[in-house]
């Protein structure tokens, strides 16, 4: 269990490298200890969460797979409960692989199943719900914009608004009943900023969504919590056409990330690969070309973000579609190889670069 509560923590601080060591460590002695399945389940559920926040996600497949094997023998309503705890994990993990309605059934299913135990046992599900309710307008909002849940984010500038007034409108219930909460612990925090967040993306206005992402800032406490929010304030600000506000918030996301990194320790790479991508277009978006396509050639250098790469790419081509001109044109062939005028830039972009090992060194 120290071991378990140690990943849990570092992953919290976004040491993702620390929280996979001491996870293996704590999934390990579970098993080897014949541990009661709901801990190894509970254990093998947080791990799949980690591999999720880091795009491994055939990892994080075969261990929510896993926890699931493990509660097959667990007797109702206790079994179902705990089922039910894994597959709302699994939703998000669902909504990362872009299965957004297999998520929204599982996240319904779960809130039928804690409202029932809680009647039963007399114990407090709200929070369980309450995080349910949050992850369904997310799912709604994900599915409105056809955009999976895994960083780097992109988001197009308009949806299904039905999709898109559901995930608002439940999201509007979340942010009011967390407000009501007298007393907010660590999770109701967490919560709370993981929903504000969520509002500040989906935002149907992007001044809103620049409001829900400050807000976001000011609970956010640790290094890796500061990141990730000032990603989203710089996305936000994009939105509304400030490409210098977007600049400096995704800079001092960098500065964030990097407090986090370490000999043996790499942080969150897939908010890094975020971060890079939203200063590349807000680089674009300042009419900084020359420095757009040098962010790239850096960012596609990174051995360690080698998954992100091809994510990294569609988000500069998303970019670029609203300011291309042939001079960057030219500069992305010099680093990518030529580019297929039929296709559109996010996948002429990725196209290219699977058809070229190495970046070219002229750009």
């Amino acid at each position: 269990r120290v071991a378990f509560q140690t990943g849990d923590v570092l992953l919290q601080l976004g040491r993702y490298d620390g929280a996979l060591a001491a996870l293996d460590d704590a999934v390990s002695r579970a098993y080897r200890s014949e541990a009661p399945a709901q801990e190894q389940a509970r254990y093998l559920s947080r791990r799949a969460t980690l591999y999720r926040l880091r795009g491994d996600l055939r990892e994080a497949a075969a261990d929510f797979g896993a926890a699931l094997e493990r509660l097959g023998a667990v007797p109702d309503p206790e079994g179902a409960f705990w089922q039910a705890r894994v597959e709302d994990e699994r939703a998000l993990f669902s909504l990362a692989c872009g299965d957004f309605e297999s998520a929204i059934f599982a996240l319904s299913e779960n809130a039928r199943v804690f409202a029932s135990y809680a009647a039963a046992s007399g114990v407090d599900a709200s929070y369980r719900l309450l995080r349910g309710q949050l992850h369904l307008a997310l799912a709604y909002g994900l599915r409105g914009l056809r955009q999976p849940y895994r960083l780097p984010l992109g988001r197009a500038a308009s949806g299904d608004a039905a999709d898109l007034g559901q995930a608002e409108r439940l999201l509007k219930e979340v942010l009011e009943q967390l407000g009501h909460q007298r007393r907010g612990g660590l999770a109701l925090q967490g919560l709370q900023r993981e929903a504000l967040h969520a509002a500040s993306f989906l935002a149907l206005e992007p001044e809103t969504g620049l409001r829900h992402a400050e807000a976001a800032l000011e609970l956010s406490r640790f290094s890796a919590q500061r990141a990730l929010s000032l990603c989203f304030r710089s996305a936000a600000r994009l939105r509304l056409g400030d490409a210098g506000g977007a600049g400096a918030d995704a800079r001092e996301a960098a500065a964030s990330l990097a407090s986090l990194r370490g000999p043996h320790e790499r942080g969150n790479l897939a908010c890094l690969a975020w971060q890079q991508s939203l200063e590349m277009s807000a680089a674009l978006g300042a009419g900084e070309g020359e420095r757009a396509v040098a962010l790239l050639a850096a960012s596609l250098a990174e051995p360690d973000l080698a998954p992100h790469h091809a994510e990294v790419l569609r988000r500069f081509g998303e970019a670029l579609e609203e300011r291309d001109t042939p001079e960057l044109r030219r500069a992305l062939e010099r680093l990518l190889g030529p580019l297929d005028p039929q296709l559109r830039p996010p996948d002429a972009l990725v196209r290219a670069a699977q058809g070229s090992s190495e970046p070219h060194r002229e750009a």
